[in-house]
C-alpha cells in the first residue's frame, strides 16, 4: 500500500511542477507580448521582417471618390523591413515611424520627393485623404500581408479578461488531471484493506 500511495503522491506533484512552470511562462509570454504591441511607438523585427498591431484602419480612395478600408483596424501587419526602389513603390502599402501626431502605423506611399539640405530624401504617405511628410529613416518597409484571427488572438490575451483566462484555464486543467490521477490509481485492493483495518479496530475497541 505504501508503494502505490507514493505513485500517486510524485504523479500529482510532477503535474502539479509542470503546470505552475508552464503558467508562469504563459503569463511572462503574454505579458511581453503585451507590452510589445501595446507600444504604438516599437515595431519589433524578426528575420529580416518587422510586426505591427494596426490600431486604426487604412483607407484607400475609390474610382468614386468615397474611401474603403484596405487594411482593418486590430490586425497583425507583416512588412518586410527596408525600401528600395521607392519611385516603384509608390501605392504600396508601407510600416512607418514617427509619423507626426500618430507615431507609427500602415500608410499609403503616394510621392517620393529629394530636397536640399539635412533631409535630403522624405517621402509622402497618406490614409485616406490625410497626408504626412515623413522622412526616409522612418520607413520600415513595404507590408506583404496581414493577419485577422492572429490580430483577434494577441488582442484577446494582452486583456485584462484574456489574462485571467490563460490563468485560470490552466488551473482547472490541473485540477481535473489531479482527479483522474487519483481516480485512476485507485484500486478496489486499497478499499478492501481499509475495510480490513476499519474491522480490526472495531473488533480492538470491543
Amino acid at each position: 500500500m505504501g508503494a502505490k500511495t507514493n505513485k500517486k503522491s510524485n504523479a500529482g506533484k510532477n503535474v502539479l511542477v509542470f503546470f505552475i512552470v508552464f503558467i508562469i511562462l504563459e503569463m511572462l509570454i503574454i505579458f511581453g507580448v503585451g507590452k510589445v504591441f501595446k507600444n504604438k511607438d516599437v515595431t519589433p523585427s524578426i528575420a529580416g521582417y518587422s510586426i505591427y498591431m494596426t490600431d486604426s484602419e487604412l483607407k484607400a480612395q475609390k474610382e468614386d471618390g468615397t474611401y474603403e478600408t484596405s487594411v482593418p483596424k486590430g490586425v497583425l501587419v507583416i512588412a518586410s523591413n527596408g525600401l528600395t526602389n521607392a519611385v516603384e513603390k509608390i501605392g504600396s502599402a508601407v510600416l512607418c515611424e514617427n509619423v507626426e501626431g500618430h507615431g507609427s502605423g500602415i500608410y499609403w506611399l503616394a510621392d517620393v520627393n529629394t530636397t536640399e539640405g539635412e533631409d535630403g530624401v522624405t517621402y509622402t504617405v497618406a490614409n485616406g485623404d490625410r497626408y504626412y511628410t515623413i522622412k526616409s529613416s522612418d520607413v520600415v518597409g513595404v507590408t506583404s500581408s496581414y493577419f485577422t484571427t492572429a490580430g483577434k488572438v494577441i488582442t484577446f490575451i494582452t486583456s485584462k479578461f484574456g489574462m485571467i483566462v490563460c490563468a485560470v484555464v490552466p488551473l482547472f486543467l490541473l485540477v481535473l488531471i489531479e482527479l483522474i490521477i487519483a481516480i485512476a490509481t485507485h484500486s478496489p485492493e486499497e478499499d478492501e484493506e481499509d475495510e480490513e483495518e476499519e474491522e480490526e479496530t472495531k473488533e480492538e475497541v470491543k
